[in-house]
């Protein structure tokens, strides 16, 4: 069929017209709020999920922690894992001490689907470009992140 289309002997739009039709008229029945979700609770939970890995107080950091994630809540990429409020507070009070002076940053806008999560971030020298960054993919329960599975996009070699 490629062979006839390419040689004008068939019309693609004749032949991809209904199909298109017809998955675009069963995705206009889906929730569609992947699509860039404008929730003001996702945009502060992760705003507050990067303030506690900026927080190099260890107060304000498990304030931080405890607001943004539940009680038995896990983290888990290819550097670090944690467990719980302490567990998760330890992970990110240890980044700190074998990253001093980055800072993470929000980069680009977040997706969100049922209780699904995806956000990027950067981690770099305050006002410069970054020197790693990654995605976390979260799973929700009750406005806080119960799981969150990082997954680094660059990192120094």
């Amino acid at each position: 069929m490629t062979w006839q289309v390419i040689a004008g002997g068939l019309d693609a739009g004749a032949i991809w017209a209904p199909r298109v039709a017809t998955v675009a008229a069963r995705l206009g029945d889906l929730p569609m709020s992947q699509a860039k979700p404008e929730n003001p609770a996702l945009e502060a939970l992760v705003d507050n999920y990067i303030a506690a890995w900026n927080a190099t107080d260890p107060g304000v950091r498990a304030a931080r922690v405890a607001e943004t994630w539940t009680e038995g809540a896990t983290y888990r990429d290819p550097m670090m894992a944690g467990e719980g409020h302490a567990g998760i507070d330890a992970m990110i009070a240890g980044a700190q001490t074998s990253f001093p002076g980055l800072v993470f940053r929000r980069r680009g806008a977040l997706d969100a689907y049922g209780d699904q999560i995806r956000f990027s971030w950067d981690l770099g020298p305050e006002g410069a470009a970054p020197v790693a960054g990654g995605t976390d993919f979260g799973v929700l329960k009750d406005g806080r992140l119960a799981v969150v599975t990082g997954f680094l996009d660059f990192a120094p070699g």
